[in-house]
């Protein structure tokens, strides 16, 4: 079974597409043919943020011309998989999974400093995939939205494939629907009642950290660096060696990471909006938006057709029940 997901404001997985596949295998050809149906059935935006492993045959499938409406990252657990099977070695991945997950590029380069000493084979492994397909500090554009790091939570979220995959194929996709159609039901009910009792405007745990950044915020010093009102020298005078940080508003930065890996201000753009009398809000991306959040999971189910009434094929041989008189007709025929 092949599972598309995408991630929701609060950061739950949603759902986006279910494949049966034959193949145990998987080839170029089959993930080239996902991928066409993901583009034709769910999504038709460009520049979409597409996770997967590292797997050679998807990254070739990706890089094919038809492909490049995708943004392609890497899963950081299957990568440290990977690096493993190669190096064999618990220390050296932990490095590599520091190294990803992290968001000061700093700490990107002192870990893969680190891995060199030990083994500067695994660094030239390493070397050979673009820093930003794989770490987190390095995300051009923040397309992971600072928290996607992984896919392997699909199947851990969502028990019912685990169960559904191992029945036939019928009662399979028939259990899909009716889970799919609860989760979509009982997430509605929940942000629907959420907005009316506390009437945020951003999903609950932006509203948190920025309320946490809010108060962090206010041990800030904040310079000018120019007349522009665009580029200030944020100071943490409460940190030990009074940490420095730099604002750019016009590009939407800071040297911190967060504003840009996350998409809505830290405590130093904070501080700087404060300085400004100026609402911080605005800079909160509009996923996060909680109307649009709503509307998510705002789609209503049509009930599925009768199993006499799925569209056949031609291509598929008939499989019939055992005992039953078509087999053994067809057994005679062969002897």
């Amino acid at each position: 079974m092949l599972v598309a997901v995408g991630l929701d404001a609060e950061n739950m997985l949603f759902p986006l597409a279910f494949a049966i596949i034959t193949e145990e295998s998987l080839s170029a050809g089959t993930w080239r043919w996902f991928f066409r149906c993901i583009r034709k059935k769910v999504t038709q935006r460009e520049g979409i943020c597409l996770i997967t492993s590292p797997n050679p045959e998807i990254v070739a499938v990706v890089n094919e011309p038809e492909c490049h409406w995708a943004q392609h990252r890497f899963c950081l657990r299957h990568l440290c998989c990977k690096f493993y099977e190669v190096f064999q070695n618990n220390l050296m991945t932990e490095y590599v999974y520091k190294a990803g997950s992290t968001s000061y590029k700093s700490r990107v380069d002192y870990y893969l400093k680190k891995l060199e000493k030990m083994n500067p084979e695994a660094r030239r492994w390493l070397d050979k995939l673009p820093l930003h397909q794989w770490t987190l500090a390095h995300d051009v554009g923040g397309l992971r939205f600072g928290v996607v790091l992984t896919t392997n939570t699909i199947f851990r979220t969502y028990d019912f494939i685990n169960k559904a995959r191992n029945l036939p194929v019928t009662t399979c996709i028939l259990l899909i629907f009716d889970h799919l159609a609860e989760l979509f039901k009982s997430r509605h009910g929940i942000l629907e009642e959420s907005m009316k009792n506390k009437r945020e405007v951003y999903a609950k745990h932006v509203m948190t950290k920025l309320e946490e950044y809010k108060v962090t915020s206010r041990t800030h010093d904040v310079l000018p660096l120019d007349q522009s009102g665009q580029r200030f020298q944020v100071t943490e005078v409460m940190e030990v060696g009074k940490k420095e940080f730099f604002v750019q508003r016009s590009d939407r930065a800071c040297t911190c990471g967060i504003w840009q890996l996350y998409k809505y201000p830290c405590s130093h753009v904070i501080a700087v909006c404060r300085r400004l009398n100026i609402d911080h809000m605005q800079y909160v991306n509009e996923f996060y938006n909680t109307e649009s959040f709503l509307g998510v999971y705002a789609a209503a189910f049509n009930p599925l057709p009768g199993v006499s009434d799925w569209p056949g094929s031609s291509k598929v041989p008939r499989l019939f029940p055992p005992g039953s008189r078509a087999i053994h007709t067809a057994k005679r025929l062969c002897l």
